[in-house]
């Protein structure tokens, strides 16, 4: 039994089990959510079970550079369980990592896809350098979150 709380928007009885390390930049995309949605960001986080820093991905030793991965358990149109996790290196680069955590929450809690066509799109299956998303993120995560209260983005598989 889950018991209502104050504000839905905000907050549920149950919380994802996050990386202490990773309790800023979880609270910076629920600020970048509230900033540019109408969502209820604070639920809509927990759904996710776990987000949790790795040193490297199997990926990594085949010269692949996976940097955050969502990886969701279904049961048909019922998901069972949703984990975020992202390479412990993104913690030096502020802006990357709060790109891969909205990208990987992209997946886990909106159930959406990659763009194939968009290299400045959030859900592009590949992120920009440091230095461009200096410049360009602000913009991405307005267009990000406006695409998800559109429903303009794919969404994954068996959910479509």
């Amino acid at each position: 039994m889950v018991t209502p709380v104050e504000n839905p928007r905000k907050e549920t009885q149950i919380v994802p089990d996050i990386d202490p390390e990773l309790l800023e930049a979880v609270q910076q995309w629920k600020e970048d959510c509230y900033k540019f949605s109408m969502l209820h960001c604070g639920s809509l986080l927990n759904r996710v079970d776990s987000i949790k820093l790795v040193n490297t991905y199997k990926e990594d030793e085949k010269g692949e550079s996976t940097v955050g991965q969502c990886n969701l358990k279904t049961y048909g149109m019922i998901v069972m369980y949703r984990k975020v996790t992202l390479r412990r290196d993104l913690l030096t680069k502020p802006n990357s990592l709060r790109a891969v955590l909205a990208h990987e929450l992209g997946h886990c809690v909106f159930l959406r896809n990659h763009v194939e066509d968009e290299r400045d799109n959030l859900m592009a299956p590949y992120i920009l350098p440091e230095k461009v998303l200096d410049e360009q993120l602000p913009a991405m995560l307005q267009r990000f979150y406006q695409q998800i209260e559109a429903g303009e983005l794919p969404k994954i598989g068996a959910f479509e």
